[in-house]
């Protein structure tokens, strides 16, 4: 199918007393009526810094990677609002943007710069 969108995701848990969990959602796919698409690496500074320059209109998921081996960055969806993701190093995110609320994500690493990689779609 051209201009289609394909989520996979997957997240499982296991304690070691017999507790388990699981959720995976496979082949989740929509059609992209006007496609298009940002990936890109980007450096996220100690200070508040704006991750895409122009915001985020029109884009329906986000993929989020924190490519550092030590620091964490947190991200907020618009540059006056809180902070409501936080990726540890190594740890990635990926989620439907809500276009009234997550319009001009910043993001702001902890300690040292730290360095992420995105991948956006717009439908």
């Amino acid at each position: 199918m051209p201009n289609e969108l394909t989520v996979s995701a997957s997240i499982s848990y296991r304690d070691g007393n017999g507790i388990d969990g699981s959720l995976q959602v496979l082949d989740h796919s929509v059609d992209v009526a006007s496609p298009g698409m940002i990936k890109q690496t980007y450096t996220a500074p100690i200070v508040d810094s704006q991750m895409f320059a122009g915001g985020l209109a029109g884009y329906r998921w986000i993929a989020i990677a924190n490519l550092d081996s030590l620091n964490y960055v947190q991200i907020k969806p618009t540059p006056g609002g809180a902070y409501v993701i936080k990726l540890l190093a190594g740890e990635v995110a990926m989620f439907p943007l809500d276009p009234a609320g997550f319009t001009d994500p910043y993001v702001k690493a902890n300690t040292a710069p730290v360095d992420l990689a995105f991948f956006t779609v717009r439908i």
